[in-house]
């Protein structure tokens, strides 16, 4: 099964093996990826090498959000069914925690994407500052050059 690919510029459906896009004459980015940029599931989620646009950004921040939210739900059922409270504080939390992988390795990888350290994370500890930062994560656009993190993630897909 080939994979569609579409134009980043006009949004078009191309042909997979397609240079150029037939509808505005853009060339294509490269998608052939090496062994090392294919990920797994886990690493497309939780991983903290490589670089997230800013639509996969906002999708992998959507995803921690819901559950984190999904994670605090599970933590009201205890207080329905008190026979298993343990279980579902656990599992809960287990939810929370995974979430809050999510979220923080979105924001790692839009550091890389920024030519940043992943280490900038700690600015987000600064009140007031951390609101800025999370502002210019969600709006500016990289310089769409490679970095020491891996190539320009803007044409490639942000789904699954």
């Amino acid at each position: 099964m080939q994979a569609i690919k579409f134009c980043g510029n006009c949004g078009a459906s191309v042909s997979p093996d397609a240079d150029y896009c037939r509808s505005c004459g853009n060339q294509l980015p490269e998608t052939d990826l090496s062994v090392e940029e294919k990920v797994n599931l886990v690493g497309w989620f939780i991983g903290f090498q490589g670089r997230v646009n800013r639509q996969g950004f906002l999708l992998r921040e959507i995803i921690a959000f819901s559950l984190v939210l999904f994670g605090d739900l599970i933590d009201l059922i205890y207080v329905v069914d008190l026979s298993l409270a343990f279980l579902w504080g656990i599992l809960g939390l287990a939810v929370m925690l995974v979430g809050t992988a999510v979220h923080i390795s979105a924001i790692v990888r839009r550091f890389h994407d920024k030519g940043k350290s992943g280490w900038a994370i700690l600015l987000l500890l600064i009140p007031f500052l951390n609101i800025v930062v999370l502002a210019v994560l969600f709006l500016a656009s990289n310089d769409g050059n490679s970095n020491e993190h891996g190539r320009n993630p803007s044409g490639f897909e942000v789904g699954l």
